[in-house]
Protein backbone atom coordinates (compact mmCIF):
# COMPACT_ATOMS: atom_id res chain seq x y z
CA UNK A 1 0.00 0.00 0.00
CA UNK A 2 1.29 3.46 -0.41
CA UNK A 3 3.00 5.62 2.25
CA UNK A 4 0.51 8.36 2.69
CA UNK A 5 0.17 11.67 4.60
CA UNK A 6 -1.83 14.53 5.39
CA UNK A 7 -2.22 17.82 4.67
CA UNK A 8 -4.94 20.36 5.78
CA UNK A 9 -7.71 21.14 3.31
CA UNK A 10 -10.14 24.27 3.26
CA UNK A 11 -13.04 22.92 5.16
CA UNK A 12 -14.53 21.36 7.92
CA UNK A 13 -15.33 17.70 7.10
CA UNK A 14 -18.79 16.76 8.14
CA UNK A 15 -19.71 13.80 10.32
CA UNK A 16 -19.66 10.74 7.50
CA UNK A 17 -18.53 13.04 4.78
CA UNK A 18 -14.43 11.04 4.98
CA UNK A 19 -15.32 7.89 6.92
CA UNK A 20 -14.26 5.78 4.67
CA UNK A 21 -10.55 7.34 4.64
CA UNK A 22 -10.12 8.06 7.54
CA UNK A 23 -7.86 6.81 10.36
CA UNK A 24 -7.05 7.20 14.00
CA UNK A 25 -3.48 9.07 13.00
CA UNK A 26 -5.01 10.96 9.95
CA UNK A 27 -8.62 12.08 11.35
CA UNK A 28 -9.54 15.75 11.54
CA UNK A 29 -9.00 17.34 15.36
CA UNK A 30 -11.76 18.71 16.83
CA UNK A 31 -12.64 20.51 19.84
CA UNK A 32 -16.23 20.95 21.02
CA UNK A 33 -16.85 21.27 17.09
CA UNK A 34 -14.15 23.85 16.28
CA UNK A 35 -11.98 22.26 13.33
CA UNK A 36 -8.42 22.54 16.38
CA UNK A 37 -5.13 24.65 14.48
CA UNK A 38 -2.26 22.47 13.53
CA UNK A 39 0.72 21.84 11.05
CA UNK A 40 1.08 20.70 7.85
CA UNK A 41 2.84 17.91 7.51
CA UNK A 42 3.89 16.33 4.02
CA UNK A 43 5.56 13.07 4.28
CA UNK A 44 7.55 11.70 0.92
CA UNK A 45 10.11 8.81 0.82
CA UNK A 46 12.73 12.04 -0.41
CA UNK A 47 11.84 14.59 2.23
CA UNK A 48 9.89 16.09 4.83
CA UNK A 49 8.39 19.61 4.71
CA UNK A 50 6.96 21.20 8.15
CA UNK A 51 4.68 23.88 6.97
CA UNK A 52 4.04 27.45 9.20
CA UNK A 53 0.99 26.54 12.04
CA UNK A 54 -1.84 28.54 11.20
CA UNK A 55 -5.55 28.99 10.53
CA UNK A 56 -6.56 27.04 7.17
CA UNK A 57 -7.85 29.19 4.33
CA UNK A 58 -10.70 28.60 2.56
CA UNK A 59 -11.64 28.64 -0.60
CA UNK A 60 -14.34 31.75 -1.33
CA UNK A 61 -17.94 31.22 -0.62
CA UNK A 62 -21.03 33.12 -1.65
CA UNK A 63 -21.46 36.46 0.19
CA UNK A 64 -19.60 35.05 3.33
CA UNK A 65 -21.58 32.34 4.32
CA UNK A 66 -20.02 29.18 5.02
CA UNK A 67 -20.46 25.93 3.00
CA UNK A 68 -21.23 22.86 4.67
CA UNK A 69 -18.78 19.99 2.72
CA UNK A 70 -20.46 17.33 1.64
CA UNK A 71 -19.84 14.41 -1.14
CA UNK A 72 -20.68 11.10 -2.52
CA UNK A 73 -19.72 7.60 -0.71
CA UNK A 74 -19.93 6.00 -4.21
CA UNK A 75 -17.21 5.65 -6.32
CA UNK A 76 -18.74 3.96 -9.18
CA UNK A 77 -17.95 6.54 -12.35
CA UNK A 78 -14.88 6.54 -11.72
CA UNK A 79 -14.45 2.68 -11.91
CA UNK A 80 -15.20 2.28 -15.47
CA UNK A 81 -12.73 2.16 -18.48
CA UNK A 82 -14.00 5.54 -19.86
CA UNK A 83 -12.50 8.12 -21.27
CA UNK A 84 -9.99 5.94 -23.58
CA UNK A 85 -6.62 5.31 -22.26
CA UNK A 86 -7.42 4.55 -18.62
CA UNK A 87 -7.62 0.88 -18.76
CA UNK A 88 -8.47 0.53 -14.88
CA UNK A 89 -7.77 -2.65 -13.35
CA UNK A 90 -10.71 -4.13 -11.35
CA UNK A 91 -10.83 -3.27 -7.27
CA UNK A 92 -12.67 -5.08 -5.21
CA UNK A 93 -15.17 -2.49 -3.30
CA UNK A 94 -13.64 -3.93 -0.09
CA UNK A 95 -10.14 -2.67 -1.39
CA UNK A 96 -11.34 0.90 -2.70
CA UNK A 97 -10.47 3.07 0.67
CA UNK A 98 -6.66 3.66 1.14
CA UNK A 99 -6.89 2.47 5.06
CA UNK A 100 -7.69 -1.01 3.68
CA UNK A 101 -4.07 -3.14 2.78
CA UNK A 102 -3.87 -3.99 -0.59
CA UNK A 103 -0.09 -5.23 -1.60
CA UNK A 104 -1.00 -6.36 -5.30
CA UNK A 105 -2.81 -3.11 -5.97
CA UNK A 106 -0.51 -2.02 -9.27
CA UNK A 107 -2.82 0.57 -10.74
CA UNK A 108 -2.47 1.12 -14.67
CA UNK A 109 -0.13 4.80 -15.05
CA UNK A 110 -1.93 7.18 -17.33
CA UNK A 111 -1.89 10.87 -18.36
CA UNK A 112 -2.92 11.73 -21.67
CA UNK A 113 -0.13 13.12 -23.97
CA UNK A 114 -2.42 16.38 -24.31
CA UNK A 115 -1.27 16.80 -20.90
CA UNK A 116 1.89 16.05 -20.66
CA UNK A 117 2.39 18.58 -23.62
CA UNK A 118 1.90 21.55 -20.67
CA UNK A 119 -0.67 23.52 -21.95
CA UNK A 120 -1.29 26.74 -19.73
CA UNK A 121 -3.82 24.77 -17.05
CA UNK A 122 -1.64 22.23 -16.44
CA UNK A 123 0.67 21.16 -13.14
CA UNK A 124 4.59 20.20 -14.37
CA UNK A 125 4.83 16.55 -14.72
CA UNK A 126 6.46 16.44 -11.13
CA UNK A 127 4.22 17.77 -8.46
CA UNK A 128 6.97 18.38 -5.86
CA UNK A 129 7.08 22.15 -6.18
CA UNK A 130 3.07 22.41 -5.69
CA UNK A 131 2.17 24.56 -2.64
CA UNK A 132 -0.64 22.73 -1.17
CA UNK A 133 -1.42 25.23 1.65
CA UNK A 134 -2.40 27.71 -1.58
CA UNK A 135 -6.17 28.43 -1.30
CA UNK A 136 -6.73 27.19 -4.87
CA UNK A 137 -4.92 24.31 -4.51
CA UNK A 138 -6.94 22.65 -1.57
CA UNK A 139 -9.55 20.32 -1.13
CA UNK A 140 -13.35 21.13 0.04
CA UNK A 141 -13.65 17.47 1.61
CA UNK A 142 -10.64 18.19 3.87
CA UNK A 143 -7.68 17.01 4.49
CA UNK A 144 -5.25 15.01 1.96
CA UNK A 145 -2.91 12.17 1.74
CA UNK A 146 0.06 11.77 -0.54
CA UNK A 147 1.71 8.82 -1.79
CA UNK A 148 5.36 10.69 -1.84
CA UNK A 149 4.49 13.72 -3.95
CA UNK A 150 1.66 12.61 -5.05
CA UNK A 151 -2.16 13.65 -3.43
CA UNK A 152 -4.20 10.49 -2.90
CA UNK A 153 -7.75 10.23 -4.39
CA UNK A 154 -10.01 11.47 -1.05
CA UNK A 155 -12.64 8.50 -2.20
CA UNK A 156 -10.05 6.05 -2.50
CA UNK A 157 -9.14 3.83 -5.57
CA UNK A 158 -9.85 4.13 -8.99
CA UNK A 159 -7.71 1.60 -11.19
CA UNK A 160 -5.43 4.11 -12.88
CA UNK A 161 -3.17 6.53 -11.29
CA UNK A 162 -1.31 9.86 -13.25
CA UNK A 163 -3.81 12.42 -13.52
CA UNK A 164 -5.86 10.89 -16.79
CA UNK A 165 -7.30 13.92 -18.70
CA UNK A 166 -6.79 15.93 -15.63
CA UNK A 167 -4.90 18.86 -16.28
CA UNK A 168 -4.09 19.28 -12.49
CA UNK A 169 -2.71 17.26 -10.20
CA UNK A 170 -5.17 16.83 -7.06
CA UNK A 171 -8.85 18.68 -6.73
CA UNK A 172 -9.46 19.88 -10.40
CA UNK A 173 -11.97 22.82 -9.37
CA UNK A 174 -15.14 23.05 -11.52
CA UNK A 175 -18.40 24.91 -10.83
CA UNK A 176 -21.98 24.15 -11.56
CA UNK A 177 -24.93 26.89 -12.16
CA UNK A 178 -28.79 25.05 -11.08
CA UNK A 179 -31.12 27.22 -12.37
CA UNK A 180 -34.60 26.35 -12.05
CA UNK A 181 -37.77 27.62 -13.39
CA UNK A 182 -41.35 27.06 -12.67
CA UNK A 183 -43.23 25.89 -16.10
CA UNK A 184 -47.22 24.33 -16.09
CA UNK A 185 -46.73 23.46 -12.43
CA UNK A 186 -44.23 21.92 -12.74
CA UNK A 187 -40.14 22.66 -11.77
CA UNK A 188 -38.09 22.73 -14.34
CA UNK A 189 -34.23 22.45 -14.60
CA UNK A 190 -31.52 23.91 -17.24
CA UNK A 191 -29.17 21.41 -18.78
CA UNK A 192 -27.11 20.87 -21.67
CA UNK A 193 -26.20 17.79 -23.76
CA UNK A 194 -22.72 17.26 -23.52
CA UNK A 195 -20.63 16.53 -26.68
CA UNK A 196 -18.44 13.64 -25.29
CA UNK A 197 -21.16 11.77 -23.98
CA UNK A 198 -24.18 12.61 -25.20
CA UNK A 199 -25.62 12.47 -21.66
CA UNK A 200 -27.60 15.60 -19.83
CA UNK A 201 -25.53 17.42 -17.38
CA UNK A 202 -25.29 21.04 -15.58
CA UNK A 203 -24.03 23.98 -17.97
CA UNK A 204 -20.77 23.63 -15.91
CA UNK A 205 -16.90 23.90 -16.34
CA UNK A 206 -13.58 24.12 -15.04
CA UNK A 207 -12.16 27.52 -12.93
CA UNK A 208 -10.60 29.59 -15.29
CA UNK A 209 -6.96 31.38 -13.18
CA UNK A 210 -8.35 34.80 -13.89
CA UNK A 211 -12.07 33.49 -12.59
CA UNK A 212 -12.05 35.68 -9.04
CA UNK A 213 -14.73 33.07 -7.78
CA UNK A 214 -16.43 29.70 -7.94
CA UNK A 215 -19.58 32.07 -8.88
CA UNK A 216 -17.71 33.86 -11.66
CA UNK A 217 -16.94 30.56 -13.33
CA UNK A 218 -20.44 28.78 -12.83
CA UNK A 219 -22.09 32.06 -14.99
CA UNK A 220 -19.35 32.12 -17.30
CA UNK A 221 -19.79 28.46 -18.07
CA UNK A 222 -23.66 29.03 -18.12
CA UNK A 223 -22.96 31.67 -21.01
CA UNK A 224 -20.83 29.77 -22.71
CA UNK A 225 -22.88 26.45 -22.84
CA UNK A 226 -26.25 27.32 -22.45
CA UNK A 227 -26.91 30.81 -23.83
CA UNK A 228 -24.42 31.47 -26.57
CA UNK A 229 -25.34 34.26 -28.61
CA UNK A 230 -27.17 33.19 -31.46
CA UNK A 231 -26.41 35.80 -34.00
CA UNK A 232 -23.53 34.03 -35.46
CA UNK A 233 -24.35 34.52 -39.03
CA UNK A 234 -24.50 37.99 -38.60
CA UNK A 235 -21.03 38.20 -36.89
CA UNK A 236 -19.79 36.46 -39.73
CA UNK A 237 -21.28 38.57 -42.40
CA UNK A 238 -19.54 41.71 -40.79
CA UNK A 239 -16.62 40.05 -40.78
CA UNK A 240 -16.28 39.24 -44.11
CA UNK A 241 -16.77 42.31 -44.77
CA UNK A 242 -14.55 43.43 -42.66
CA UNK A 243 -11.77 41.45 -44.16
CA UNK A 244 -11.97 41.98 -47.72
CA UNK A 245 -11.72 45.65 -46.85
CA UNK A 246 -8.52 44.98 -45.28
CA UNK A 247 -6.60 43.93 -48.43
CA UNK A 248 -3.39 44.24 -50.04
CA UNK A 249 -1.94 42.95 -47.56
CA UNK A 250 1.47 44.65 -45.22
CA UNK A 251 4.68 43.25 -47.04
CA UNK A 252 6.64 43.46 -43.64
CA UNK A 253 3.67 41.40 -41.66
CA UNK A 254 3.97 38.85 -44.18
CA UNK A 255 7.32 38.26 -44.39
CA UNK A 256 7.51 37.94 -40.35
CA UNK A 257 4.49 35.74 -40.27
CA UNK A 258 5.39 33.69 -43.60
CA UNK A 259 8.73 32.47 -41.40
CA UNK A 260 6.70 30.79 -38.93
CA UNK A 261 4.96 28.88 -41.54
CA UNK A 262 7.47 28.21 -44.39
CA UNK A 263 11.35 28.50 -42.58
CA UNK A 264 12.78 26.66 -45.22
CA UNK A 265 12.56 29.58 -47.48
CA UNK A 266 14.00 32.08 -45.40
CA UNK A 267 17.63 32.33 -47.13
CA UNK A 268 20.59 34.68 -44.70
CA UNK A 269 21.74 36.20 -48.61
CA UNK A 270 18.45 37.83 -50.15
CA UNK A 271 16.05 37.32 -47.16
CA UNK A 272 12.74 35.18 -48.05
CA UNK A 273 11.67 33.37 -51.37
CA UNK A 274 8.42 32.47 -49.88
CA UNK A 275 6.72 32.00 -53.66
CA UNK A 276 9.35 29.53 -54.38
CA UNK A 277 8.63 27.30 -51.47
CA UNK A 278 5.13 27.43 -51.96
CA UNK A 279 5.70 26.19 -55.61
CA UNK A 280 7.91 23.38 -54.87
CA UNK A 281 5.25 22.03 -51.89
CA UNK A 282 1.91 23.78 -52.73
CA UNK A 283 -0.13 21.12 -51.05
CA UNK A 284 2.38 21.32 -47.99
CA UNK A 285 1.70 25.00 -48.09
CA UNK A 286 -1.64 24.69 -48.04
CA UNK A 287 -2.12 22.22 -45.25
CA UNK A 288 -0.17 24.55 -43.08
CA UNK A 289 -1.75 27.29 -43.54
CA UNK A 290 -5.16 25.50 -43.08
CA UNK A 291 -4.07 24.28 -39.80
CA UNK A 292 -2.54 27.36 -38.20
CA UNK A 293 -4.56 30.27 -36.77
CA UNK A 294 -3.36 33.12 -38.05
CA UNK A 295 -4.31 36.75 -38.63
CA UNK A 296 -4.73 37.91 -42.41
CA UNK A 297 -1.55 39.67 -42.76
CA UNK A 298 0.31 36.42 -43.85
CA UNK A 299 0.65 36.39 -47.99
CA UNK A 300 4.16 37.30 -48.94
CA UNK A 301 4.01 40.20 -51.89
CA UNK A 302 6.12 37.62 -53.40
CA UNK A 303 3.00 35.68 -54.08
CA UNK A 304 1.51 38.23 -56.31
CA UNK A 305 4.20 39.52 -58.21
CA UNK A 306 7.69 38.71 -59.53
CA UNK A 307 9.21 35.49 -61.61
CA UNK A 308 8.11 33.05 -59.44
CA UNK A 309 4.83 34.67 -58.88
CA UNK A 310 2.15 31.64 -58.10
CA UNK A 311 -0.19 31.29 -60.89
CA UNK A 312 -3.68 32.58 -60.74
CA UNK A 313 -5.56 29.72 -59.45
CA UNK A 314 -2.65 28.87 -56.52
CA UNK A 315 -3.38 32.26 -55.64
CA UNK A 316 -7.35 32.15 -55.95
CA UNK A 317 -6.46 28.93 -53.60
CA UNK A 318 -4.57 30.41 -50.91
CA UNK A 319 -5.99 33.52 -51.20
CA UNK A 320 -9.50 31.61 -49.84
CA UNK A 321 -7.50 30.05 -47.26
CA UNK A 322 -6.09 33.02 -45.53
CA UNK A 323 -9.57 34.83 -45.61
CA UNK A 324 -11.39 32.09 -44.06
CA UNK A 325 -8.99 31.68 -41.39
CA UNK A 326 -9.45 35.81 -40.69
CA UNK A 327 -12.88 35.68 -40.67
CA UNK A 328 -13.18 32.66 -38.29
CA UNK A 329 -10.91 34.96 -35.60
CA UNK A 330 -13.10 37.48 -36.39
CA UNK A 331 -16.16 35.92 -35.65
CA UNK A 332 -14.57 34.52 -32.50
CA UNK A 333 -13.19 37.68 -31.11
CA UNK A 334 -16.43 38.91 -31.45
CA UNK A 335 -18.33 36.31 -30.07
CA UNK A 336 -16.25 36.51 -26.89
CA UNK A 337 -17.32 40.36 -26.23
CA UNK A 338 -21.06 39.25 -26.49
CA UNK A 339 -20.44 36.34 -23.88
CA UNK A 340 -18.49 38.48 -21.58
CA UNK A 341 -21.37 41.54 -21.94
CA UNK A 342 -24.06 38.67 -21.44
CA UNK A 343 -22.38 37.56 -18.21
CA UNK A 344 -21.72 40.77 -16.73
CA UNK A 345 -25.34 41.18 -17.40
CA UNK A 346 -26.16 38.30 -15.36
CA UNK A 347 -23.81 39.02 -12.63
CA UNK A 348 -25.80 42.23 -11.98
CA UNK A 349 -29.01 40.69 -11.73
CA UNK A 350 -30.00 40.18 -8.02
CA UNK A 351 -31.00 37.17 -8.66
CA UNK A 352 -27.30 35.13 -9.57
CA UNK A 353 -25.89 38.35 -7.33
CA UNK A 354 -27.57 36.07 -4.26
CA UNK A 355 -26.87 32.75 -5.37
CA UNK A 356 -27.20 30.30 -3.02
CA UNK A 357 -24.33 27.81 -3.21
CA UNK A 358 -25.69 24.37 -2.23
CA UNK A 359 -22.82 22.06 -2.58
CA UNK A 360 -18.97 22.12 -2.16
CA UNK A 361 -17.06 18.79 -2.71
CA UNK A 362 -16.46 16.04 -4.42
CA UNK A 363 -17.45 14.71 -8.16
CA UNK A 364 -17.61 10.76 -9.01
CA UNK A 365 -16.70 11.22 -12.50
CA UNK A 366 -15.34 9.32 -15.09
CA UNK A 367 -11.81 11.07 -15.59
CA UNK A 368 -11.10 10.78 -11.70
CA UNK A 369 -7.63 9.08 -10.95
CA UNK A 370 -5.79 7.94 -7.82
CA UNK A 371 -3.82 11.43 -7.84
CA UNK A 372 -6.57 13.78 -9.38
CA UNK A 373 -10.36 14.20 -9.44
CA UNK A 374 -13.36 16.16 -9.74
CA UNK A 375 -14.59 19.25 -7.69
CA UNK A 376 -17.43 21.63 -7.96
CA UNK A 377 -18.89 24.60 -6.01
CA UNK A 378 -22.76 24.24 -7.19
CA UNK A 379 -24.69 27.40 -7.02
CA UNK A 380 -28.63 27.44 -7.30
CA UNK A 381 -30.38 30.10 -8.91
CA UNK A 382 -34.65 30.43 -9.49
CA UNK A 383 -35.70 32.61 -11.89
CA UNK A 384 -39.35 33.76 -11.45
CA UNK A 385 -39.19 34.95 -14.81
CA UNK A 386 -36.72 33.39 -17.42
CA UNK A 387 -38.02 34.98 -20.69
CA UNK A 388 -35.25 36.81 -21.14
CA UNK A 389 -32.81 33.59 -20.99
CA UNK A 390 -32.83 32.10 -24.97
CA UNK A 391 -31.33 28.99 -24.56
CA UNK A 392 -28.58 28.00 -27.83
CA UNK A 393 -25.91 25.22 -27.27
CA UNK A 394 -22.09 26.28 -27.28
CA UNK A 395 -18.48 25.48 -26.35
CA UNK A 396 -18.79 21.55 -25.36
CA UNK A 397 -22.76 21.21 -25.31
CA UNK A 398 -24.62 19.95 -28.31
CA UNK A 399 -27.77 20.91 -27.03
CA UNK A 400 -29.60 22.79 -24.63
CA UNK A 401 -33.14 22.51 -22.74
CA UNK A 402 -35.20 23.43 -19.99
CA UNK A 403 -36.26 19.87 -18.05
CA UNK A 404 -38.70 18.43 -15.61
CA UNK A 405 -37.67 18.09 -12.20
CA UNK A 406 -38.44 14.29 -11.07
CA UNK A 407 -36.40 11.15 -10.78
CA UNK A 408 -36.56 9.25 -14.24
CA UNK A 409 -34.96 12.34 -15.76
CA UNK A 410 -32.59 13.17 -12.87
CA UNK A 411 -31.02 9.57 -12.80
CA UNK A 412 -30.05 9.83 -15.88
CA UNK A 413 -27.37 12.93 -15.82
CA UNK A 414 -23.57 12.82 -16.13
CA UNK A 415 -21.39 11.97 -13.38
CA UNK A 416 -22.65 13.22 -10.47
CA UNK A 417 -24.94 15.91 -11.12
CA UNK A 418 -27.75 14.05 -9.92
CA UNK A 419 -26.63 13.67 -6.39
CA UNK A 420 -25.70 17.44 -6.84
CA UNK A 421 -28.96 19.25 -7.69
CA UNK A 422 -30.58 16.98 -4.95
CA UNK A 423 -28.34 19.52 -2.32
CA UNK A 424 -31.25 22.11 -3.13
CA UNK A 425 -34.12 22.11 -1.14
CA UNK A 426 -36.63 23.60 -3.43
CA UNK A 427 -35.59 20.31 -5.78
CA UNK A 428 -35.65 18.34 -2.68
CA UNK A 429 -39.34 19.62 -1.99
CA UNK A 430 -40.60 19.24 -5.65
CA UNK A 431 -39.10 15.21 -6.37
CA UNK A 432 -41.13 14.59 -2.57
CA UNK A 433 -44.34 16.01 -4.51
CA UNK A 434 -43.67 14.42 -7.86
Amino acid sequence: MPKVSGVSGNSPITPGDNENNASPSNKTGKMQGKTAPRKVVVTSPKKRIMGKAGKRQSLPSVSGRKITVSGQKTHARAGDNTPEGYNRIKIPVSKVSWTVPFKLYKPTEFTAEKILKQPVYADPVDPAGIDWNSPDRQSHIGKLRFDGDRPLNPKGRTGTSGRGVLGKWGANHAADPIITRQHNGKLELLVIQRRDTDQWALPGGMKDPEDAHLSTTAIRELVEEALNPEDVADVRTEAFEKVTQSLPLSLSENKRVALRMAPEAYHSDFGFSFAEAAQNNFENLKQRMSNLSVSINIMAQELMTGPRALTQQQQTELFGLFQERAVQETVDSRMAEMRQEKAEMLRQMPAFAQAKAVYQGYVDDRRNTDNAWMETSAFHVHLDDPSFLTLSAGDDAKAAKWMEVNQKNLSGLYASHADIVQKSDMIRSALKHH
